[in-house]
């Protein structure tokens, strides 16, 4: 009926959160979002986890550390934190040095480019079967499926996860996993 299984092993994916950066000002603010994902030695993108609320400023960091904490590699790896590198972001990163939990947020040029040519990688790689996703039960799937489904780069539309998924594609098209990745080697973004 679809469904096919496959099998990848820990250690030869890289585990990455890409985050869209957001504060809350009023209750129709932006949302934080974060999606986690493992990318395999051949370029699929496993999405493991989402997450999307409205923060506070200074509750930022302190979440993006729990999530780094539950999502850290069991060999001792770190996790690949990923960014855009907007005004929010570099401010963001500063204060996340503060965290021993979170390691140094990568961040991807935006150089301009609107919503939708950002996400481009993503939309691509969704569409030849290289986004997989988990089974429907997850309580952030219904949410995500939502955002993704109506994503069209329009200014002011929610789109905080699908901010994260093109931050993933992209990242997907330009690092290679079998490349062992520990913080003195960044990739290339």
């Amino acid at each position: 009926s679809g469904l096919q299984w496959r099998h990848f092993r820990k250690e030869e994916c890289v585990i990455v959160l890409a985050l869209d950066w957001a504060q809350k000002g009023k209750k129709d603010s932006d949302k934080t979002a974060f999606v986690v994902a493992a990318i395999t030695q051949d370029g699929l993108v496993l999405v493991l986890a989402v997450f999307s609320g409205r923060l506070r400023y200074e509750e930022n960091a302190p979440t993006l550390a729990e999530w780094c904490r539950r999502w850290e590699p069991p060999d001792g790896a770190r996790i690949l934190v990923v960014g855009e590198d907007d005004m929010l972001s570099d401010a963001m990163t500063v204060e996340c040095r503060r965290y021993k939990d979170i390691p140094e947020v990568r961040r991807i040029a935006i150089k301009g480019k609107g919503k939708l040519v950002r996400a481009q990688a993503a939309i691509i790689r969704s569409q030849n079967g290289r986004f997989l996703l988990p089974t429907t039960n997850e309580p952030w799937y219904e949410e995500m499926c939502d955002q993704l489904t109506s994503f069209s780069g329009a200014e002011g539309a929610e789109d905080d996860i699908a901010d994260c998924f093109g931050i993933l594609g992209r990242l997907a098209d330009e690092f290679a996993p079998g490349d062992q990745y520990d913080d003195s080697d960044a990739p290339s973004l």
